[in-house]
Parts: C-alpha cells; structure tokens; sequence
C-alpha cells in the first residue's frame, strides 16, 4: 500500500505516509510481527495466538479470528485494513515487499555484493544500516515465535557491519574511518574480519606501530577469552605489514575504486535508456492482460521485467521458469504467491490470488518450457479476468489474446551525444563520460562488435579493460563475445565458469567450494573475475547463503568438455553421498540440521544428478541416503517419486539392499495409510535385517510396520510388535526412545496397557523434546493420535492433540503438523463443532502444500459433507473433485464420496461434478483396491444404488456393489448388490 511502511528492526510498528508511527497494544505488535516474518506468506491461525495447553482446536480458531480482526480494526484509521488477507490455510499481509524495513536490509546487502565499486557498496551498505532502530521485534524477541529470525537478523546485521568495515578501507576513507573502525571491534570483539579492516585502516594512514597494536590486542583477547589463536588471514596480514607489502598499499584500481569522473550505474545496466520500454510496458498491460516481451539472449528481458514488476502498483509476483523445473511450473507459481501446492485446482487457487489482488504475474525465461507455460497461462486468464502476465521469452508463445513487445538493441549514439550503448561500454571499459570523445573509437568499435546488447556491451567492455584484443576479425556474435570474456578469466575462474556450465541449476557457493575440493576463501576468490567479467551472478540469500548462476547467454555459449562433465557428475555424486551420510540422524544421535539444510538447497541439483548417475545400484544407494533429509525437509513427493521410479532396481538387488529400499520407501511415503500396502515388504525387511544382525534396519522396519499392521486394522498383530520392539530396544538409544514411545502411545485398546500408561507415555514423550528435533516429536504426536482415533480412545486422541501444540512449527515439524490439523478437524467433525469447516479447509491446504494426495482428498470429501450439512450447496463440489483424486489412490475412499453425493441428492449436480460421478463410477466397475473403509463410511457404500444419470447398466453397478462387499464383508453392500 503506497505511502505505509512497515517495520520490526527495533520493534514492530507501521508508519504512515505522514511519519506517524501507528499505536498498537501488544497483542496486535505480535500478530503483525507474525505477519511480518514473511510479507505475503500465509501464517497459520493458531501460530498468531498464545494458546494454553488445554485449548480447544475451536477456541483457538476463534481466539485467531479475533486477533485478527482486532489487527483490522487499528489499521482503520490509515486504510491500511484490507492487507490482512484470508487465505486457504490462514492470514497473510499482502504489501509491498520493499516497503517492510528487514526486507529491504535484506535486499540492499544483496544489491552492495553485486556492485563492483567499493565506495557504491559502501553507500549501500549505509542505507542498510540506517533501517536498524533496535533490537528486531522489540520486546517481542523473546517470544518463541520469533526466535528463528530475531538472532538471524541480528547476525545478517552484524555481516553487514564487518563488510562496512572492509569496504570502508577499500574505498579508501581510512582517514576518518579509524574511530568507527574501534567502536565497530568493541562491540563484536570475536569477529576478525574487523580486526583485519582496522589493522589495514592503521597501516594506510601510515601508523605502522598502531596496526601491529591491533594485531597484539586482537591475539591477546583471543587466547584469554577462547584460548585460541588468531585466524589465517590476521596472521597473513601481519606477515605484509611487516614486510611492508606493496599489495598493502591503496590503489585505484578496477578491484577497489572507480575512477573518478566514471559514471555509477545505480541499478542493472540491462536498464539503461529503457525508460521508454518500461513506459511502454506498464501502459501495454493496462490495455492487455498478457505481454510476452521477446529478445536475444543478452538483451535485458529478465531486468526489464523486473523494473515493470516493481513499478506495477498492485502486487507482483516474479516467478523463473527453470531448465530442470519447466513440467513444475505452477507448483512454481503456487510456492512464490504462498498458495498451497498440488492438485488438481491448483490454478484455479492461483488464480483466485491474482484476481483478489488485481496482481500481475512475471514469467520469466519461458523458453524453457514454452509449452507448459502456455497451457498454464491460458488457464490463468480463462479463470481470472483481472489477472495480468508478463512473460520473457526468446521465442514466440502461442498464448490466445497475447501481444508480442519485441525488445531490440540499445543506440550507440555519437561522441559528442553518446547513447546507452556507448554509456555501457564505456562504463564497463573504464572510461570516463568527459573522456568517451576522446577514447570514440574504442568505445563504438565495443558497440558495433555488441551489436546493441547489453551483456555483450559489458562482457567486451570489462574484457577490453583487463587488456583483451578487440581487432578479433572473428568478433562477430554472442558467442566470441563470451570466448573473450572467457580467455580474459584465470584458470582457476575458467575451471568455475565451466562447472556451472555443467550443472543445470544454481549453487550454493559454499557447496561449490565442496564440489572443487576448494576452501571457501578459495571459491570466493576464483569467482571473483567470473562476477566481475558479467558471466557469472552471486545472490546472496538469508536462507542459504550466496548462490551462483551461470547466464542463460554464457551457458548457450559454453560448451564444457565431455570429460569436465563426468568429473563434475562424479564428484557431485561424491559430495551428496558425503554430505548425505553427515546429515542422517543415526540410531543415537540427532539429524544434522545445519547440513540437512545445505541439501535442501541442493534438492534440484540433486534430482538432477540422479537422473544422470550411468549405473541403476549408484541411483539406488544416493536416493536411499537422500530419504532423511527428504523426510526431514518435507520433501515427500519428490522423494517418493525417485524411489517408485527405481523398485525395479531395487527388485533385482540383493536381499539386504531390497530391505533397506522398502524401509526408506516406507519413510518416504506421505501418508501414514501407505505403511498398510507395505505390510508383506516390511515384514520382509525385519526377516532380513534379523538374518544379518542389523538391529538399527530391525528397527526401524519394525516402528514403520507396527503403523501399517495397526492401520490396517490388525491391532493384535501390531500391539505384539510393539511389545517385541519394545523388550529388545537397547539401551542408551535416543532415536528408539522417542519413536517408541510415539508407537507405544496409539491407543491402549493396541497395547493392552492399563488406564492411563498411555496417557503417561504421551506426557514422557513431549519431556523428550530435546533427543530429537522438532519433527521427530510432531511425527510421533501425529502417530498416537491418528492411531488413537482408529482404536476409538477419545481421551487419548484429545491428549496427544493438546501435546502437539507445543511443537514449534519449522520446516521439520511442517508435514506431521498437516496431519495433525486433519487430525483436528476429524475432532471438531466428531463432536459437531462449528469450527470444524475452517478447520477442514485449514488442513486441506497444509495436505495439498506436501502433496499428501490421499488424505488431501479425504480432507477434502469431510469438508463436503460437512458443507453440505451446514446447507452450503459447494460441498457438491468438492465431493466431487474428492472422488475423482481419490480414483488412482483409494478407489474404495472414492466410492464414500461418490455414495455421499448420491445421499445429498444428485438432481442439482452440474454438468461438470456429474462427469466427474460418471467417471468414477465406471472405473469403480472394476477396480476396488484400496484401505479397509470405517464401519459408517462401508454402510453409506449401499447409496451407490441410488446414483441417477451415471453410464453404467444395472449389471455393471451389481458387480461394483459385489466386489465392494467381497472386499469388506458388508451385508448391506451384498444386499444391495441382490436387491
């Protein structure tokens, strides 16, 4: 909202067009806080509010919607009242971005690393800075909702004080810049990089004593404080300090200063003289809802959309389209704009975003999967007539209704009137605007051989600057532009530049450093020269750190040796087996969050690398590494589709590499209800690991067995387990611990345990927060209860509820928790609570957001009923859908819904929700696999008998209705099947 800007660096507040900083009581200050951690992002309802132990899920709905609707109220008065969305799976603050001050910290470090010049990223930096009124939150930061962040804000604030530090030295402004230099180490005394700037700083105003001081004061606090000497680089810079290096000594060089008089491009030189293109573009999309802005590579696309995004004045939404993810476009879109992922109305819920906010959407490098986006985009605009689409492409789209906006080269322009060209290849040449007259003939000669693009324009021209010959005869397009770029390059930068152009995707800086066996002050050097010659981009980012990117131009361009590609294969496969290993919790210890993390950030190169491993068993081994720090990040689906991708493989293996496939296939699965269809595999796998005294693969088949024996209605059988497990668990195992203790608590009925030992268990159990990580605990509360409702233990089911509200919600707890919220919501159902439909809907989302296809479809068909219940005629609907995406996963689940239709009276089913019925019933004819159906859901199956209008014969319903009754022995199935 223009003129608002939003805040939380010394506490969260709002202040409006005029300055006034808005009052808020402190409940509003933490449900604003809250909403603030991720502008635009849904937060769940019952993270807004503090919530007791014994709250009800229904108390802790309506104590949400209060909170919120208080948060409305105070921001009445500034009109700002409507940026507190609704969404599917709870609130969100839809504004701008940049307007909210941690974002733009955030943003501003990373626009001050990709300027070349010191003394322009210092005055980034600056601005940085000036945004920090305090501590982050206030006295909120102690809240546990804001633990993650607060600390991580402050350290991003401390990185950007240490890079101040070595800027200001760069930059050479050492004269006045000492007494900040000693305020900066006195208030962080442990971190050497300011020790380094200040060392440096004393030197270079001459005070060569005062420098090795510094040395002495940094080195004696180190050993008195941490007992340890000071680091590498302090110890190398005393070296030349005493040696008087002449490295030492401040240069203007292109690494430290811009020659006075050269002009600062202030943002993306792709932007310069295209104010009329932007013009152009915003008018365009007032008139059209779709422009595909076409153009070389090189020419500016991905800027230019950008620059209109940030200019559109509503809400914009900028989303790449990725070699390796072009079939996974609108999960894309979905994961940008905060919408739960998958399903089959997947855009219709995109596009319902897009129309409530009248918002624009950036699709950019379509050429990728030019097809898939056109479908996409043509879905988009069928479903939402405000919605507006920007798309950046090389080629043309076929997309009904787009205009194409051609974007062409940038003018040279002469001497004495030097044009955009000529203004970007002098300033990547180093030549000063008073000096282009003079220096024409270079900079025309860098222009012509550019032919007007402007990453060719700054590849010549930096390359002209590092000393390159442009009287090449054969300088004639994209191509020798990169080579020169390239040949200008240390090895070392080459060797880089071409491991990029391997890999598919970008990475992790610090992971590159692994890949290369370089250390990271290596890695950082040798990408220096590929950063500065503008074929290489670094984004820094607060969840991973820097990333690479090689450009699109460059790798189209680049051809790496065969060879060069089977080493960067190997390696890769070196490094995720390593990192892999580190990162899986073992029977005793904990998972490895910190590397886990840095695999998360890899997942898609990690996908990518097993699609290119030449041999199946290789493929097999990683993926099965790989499934922890799946499970752990909440990954399910892609993980579970590599492992369904290679059981073939698995089959042919030997007994032991097979038992460790079906237990990590177990682990896998997103749904508790799969560890049933895996019952024989299971049991196989303890046979196995018994046969080779393998405790740890017992075990942990045993645990995902016991889930799929007591699923599938064989309490007996999985109580036994339990037992067995439970007797022959060793000592001193904190995984076994917890996970047992989880299994132990699903339902007394299963265990036998009398009154009350599972109740204790559940209370031990959340004690145990400390031998595991959050996920762990929430899995096993997640476990108990679906278990405890299964075994009809009302009062257990509402303990290990009411527990689990105690588990932080992080990427490690997300997927058990969206079970958990089902859970809920089956309670509030139960007991007829009129919180229960949001709470429906509420766990719909978080299933779909971790494709939990199966329970994602049976949430879904409760919250039909349910709708239908209440006299909302949408439940049809949703039955509907609900029967058509249980079809392929649990047709017997299907054919509930399709019987609830029938009972709700089919003559008002549209057109559509009947083909939908109609398709359902004909693949009901001959196919009823699927889960042991709940008593009442079995009786509710004779209603099929009643379906009108559905293309199936008599006989054909017959044999539905008989085979549904063979399955679960149901005398009212066989009597409607007679009748």
């Amino acid at each position: 909202m223009p003129g608002i800007r939003w805040g939380v660096l010394g506490g969260t507040w709002i202040a409006a067009d005029n300055e006034e900083v808005v009052a808020l009581s402190p409940q509003n200050r933490r449900v604003l806080g809250m909403l603030l951690l991720e502008p635009g992002r849904a937060v769940v309802g019952g993270r807004l509010v503090h919530s007791g132990p014994g709250a009800t899920p229904e108390q802790v709905a309506n104590a949400s919607r209060v909170a919120v609707s208080r948060l409305r109220t105070a921001l009445g008065p500034i009109g700002a009242a409507s940026v507190v969305v609704t969404t599917a799976t709870g609130y969100a603050l839809d504004v701008d971005r940049a307007a909210v001050d941690h974002v733009l910290f955030s943003k501003l470090l990373r626009e001050s690393e990709a300027v070349e010049w010191p003394a322009d990223a210092l005055a980034i930096v600056d601005r940085a800075l000036a945004l920090w009124k305090g501590r982050p939150f206030g006295d909120l930061a102690d809240d546990h909702a804001f633990a993650s962040l607060a600390p991580a804000l402050e350290e991003e604030r401390r990185i950007a004080i240490d890079r101040w530090c070595m800027l200001s030295v760069s930059a050479d402004l050492t004269d006045g810049v000492v007494p900040k230099l000693e305020s900066a180490v006195g208030e962080e005394p442990f971190r050497e990089r300011r020790w380094e700037a200040l060392m440096l700083a004393h030197y270079r105003v001459g005070a060569q004593r005062m420098a090795i001081d510094t040395y002495d004061r940094a080195r004696q606090m180190l050993r008195d404080e941490l007992g340890i000497e000071p680091g590498p680089d302090l110890q190398r810079l005393l070296t030349s300090i005493l040696d008087q290096d002449p490295a030492l000594d401040w240069r203007p060089e292109r690494s430290q200063q811009r020659p006075a008089g050269t002009v600062a491009i202030a943002r993306p030189s792709a932007l310069v003289g295209r104010d009329d293109e932007v013009a152009d573009l915003l008018e365009l999309l007032g008139r059209r809802r779709a422009v595909v802005v076409t153009g070389y590579g090189g020419m500016g696309k991905t800027a230019l959309a950008a620059e209109v995004a940030t200019r559109f004045g509503t809400a914009s939404w900028v989303v790449p389209v990725t070699p390796t993810g072009g079939e996974r476009v609108a999960a894309a879109v979905a994961g940008v704009m905060g919408v739960s992922g998958h399903g089959p109305d997947l855009v219709d819920r995109i596009a319902r975003r897009l129309q409530d906010a009248a918002g624009l959407l950036v699709l950019d490098c379509c050429h990728h999967a030019p097809e898939t986006v056109a479908d996409l985009v043509s879905e988009l605009l069928a479903h939402a007539p405000a919605v507006r689409v920007l798309l950046t492409s090389r080629t043309e789209l076929s997309i009904p209704g787009a205009v194409t906006f051609a974007l062409g080269p940038l003018a040279t322009g002469t001497g004495e009137a030097p044009g955009p060209a000529a203004l970007i290849a002098a300033d990547a040449a180093l030549i000063r605007p008073s000096q282009i007259v003079d220096h024409w003939d270079v900079v025309s000669e860098i222009c012509r051989r550019a032919d007007g693009v402007p990453l060719a324009l700054e590849l010549l021209g930096a390359a002209h600057a590092d000393g390159a010959d442009l009287d090449a005869p054969s300088l004639t397009g994209m191509g020798d532009v990169v080579t020169v770029a390239m040949d200008s390059l240390p090895s070392e930068s080459r060797y880089l530049v071409n491991v990029l152009r391997v890999l598919p995707v970008d990475i992790g800086v610090t992971f590159l450093g692994e890949l290369t066996n370089l250390g990271g002050a290596a890695v950082h050097r040798a990408m220096g020269p590929a950063v500065r010659s503008g074929l290489v981009i670094q984004a820094p980012t607060r969840e991973t750190g820097t990333r690479a990117r090689l450009l699109d131009p460059a790798r189209d361009h680049l051809s790496a040796e065969a060879a060069l590609e089977v080493v960067v294969v190997k390696d890769l496969h070196r490094t995720f087996t390593e990192l892999a290993e580190a990162a899986s919790p073992s029977m005793v210890d904990t998972i490895d969050t910190e590397v886990t993390s840095a695999l998360d950030a890899e997942h898609e190169l990690g996908l990518w690398l097993l699609d290119q491993l030449e041999e199946d068993d290789e493929a097999l081994a990683l993926a099965c590494d790989l499934v922890p720090v799946w499970r752990s990040c909440g990954r399910h689906v892609d993980g579970k589709h590599v492992l369904a991708r290679l059981e073939s493989v698995a089959e042919r293996s030997s007994p032991l590499v097979r038992a460790v496939y079906w237990v990590r296939r177990a682990q896998m699965s997103p749904s508790l209800a799969d560890r049933a269809e895996l019952i024989d595999q299971l049991s196989q796998a303890m046979e196995v690991a018994a046969a080779n005294d393998d405790e740890e693969l017992r075990l942990r088949a045993g645990s995902e067995l016991i889930v799929g024996l007591g699923w599938s209605g064989q309490l007996a059988e999985s109580g036994a387990l339990m037992a067995d497990l439970r007797s022959s668990a060793p000592p001193d195992n904190r995984w076994a611990d917890l996970t047992l203790r989880g299994l132990l608590s699903m339902g007394r009925g299963m265990i036998g345990d009398p009154a009350g030992a599972a109740a204790e268990l559940l209370e031990q159990t959340s004690e145990q927060a400390e031998i595991g990580h959050s996920g762990e605990l929430a899995n096993a509360f997640y476990v108990a209860a679906a278990m405890a409702r299964m075994a009809g233990d009302a009062d257990l089911l509402a303990q290990a509820l009411s527990r689990a509200e105690s588990v932080p919600l992080d990427r490690f707890s997300a997927y058990p928790m969206a079970g958990l919220a089902f859970e809920r919501a089956r309670q509030a159902v139960a007991s007829d609570d009129a919180a229960a439909g949001p709470l429906l809907w509420e766990a719909y989302g978080m299933l779909e957001a971790h494709g939990e296809r199966r329970t994602a479809a049976t949430c879904r068909r409760e919250l039909g009923t349910w709708r239908l219940r209440q006299g909302d005629l949408e439940g049809r609907h949703d039955l509907a859908v609900a029967a058509i995406d249980l079809l392929d996963v649990d047709p017997r689940a299907a054919a509930v819904a399709i019987a609830r239709l029938s009972n709700a009276g089919t003559d008002d089913v549209t057109s559509g929700e009947r083909a939908m019925l109609a398709a359902a019933a004909s693949t009901l004819a001959t196919s009823t696999s699927g889960l042991p159906l709940e008593p009442a859901e079995v009786t509710e199956l004779g209603s099929l008998a009643r379906l009108p209008d559905v293309p199936l014969d008599e006989g054909q319903l017959r044999t539905v209705l008989q085979r549904l009754a063979d399955a679960t022995s149901d005398s009212n199935l066989r009597a409607a099947a007679s009748g």
